[in-house]
């Protein structure tokens, strides 16, 4: 693929491009689409991509005219949009640590998790704030009786405490905790 630096002296000289398209692709050297750009007519608002000095985040963000913009983000089909990469790690002895936006606490024993009993899991991650939100969910695809359920989740800065009761039989079998820090 050829350097549009070389085709365009806007580029090449470091000027601002301004160029008025509609379904113009950005292909890789293997001539295979990386971006699509469209247009809408009488269209106000738009998104910018602004890059960032060391130690500081890029930042994707909705513009314009109007006083409040949405950035949709639509995956095709049943696709997922997805916020961070999953990171696992085994339940070890009431605690798991992971430093990550998204996460997975595998191969956690519920037995003896029944009716009005429960059990505390700490989760340490450098990425909770004292002010996010933690959503959690129970997976117990691989419990075998019982029906265990989050009955509660607190949040401090760097961990989060979630607690976990049986709604009816005691529980037996392995679950997991999946999670995703917002801030």
């Amino acid at each position: 693929m050829p350097n549009l630096s070389d085709y365009n002296p806007a580029i090449k000289y470091g000027a601002n491009l301004d160029v008025n398209v509609d379904l113009l692709d950005i292909r890789d050297e293997n001539n295979n689409e990386l971006l699509e750009l469209d247009s809408v007519a009488s269209a106000v608002n738009y998104v910018r991509l602004t890059n960032a000095a060391t130690g500081s985040n890029v930042e994707l963000s909705a513009q314009g005219d109007d006083a409040n913009i949405g950035l949709q983000l639509s995956p095709l089909g049943t696709g997922l949009t997805l916020v961070g990469g999953i990171t696992s790690v085994a339940y070890d002895r009431g605690s798991a640590t992971i430093n990550a936006q998204r996460g997975r606490i595998t191969d956690w024993t519920v037995a003896g998790v029944g009716t009005g009993v429960g059990t505390t899991v700490i989760l340490r991650n450098n990425r909770i704030g004292a002010s996010s939100n933690l959503i959690v969910s129970l997976d117990t695809r691989q419990v075998t009786t019982g029906f265990p359920i989050i009955s509660g989740v607190e949040v401090l800065g760097g961990s989060a405490t979630i607690r976990v009761v049986g709604m009816n039989a005691a529980s037996v079998g392995t679950a997991a905790l999946n999670f995703i820090v917002l801030s």
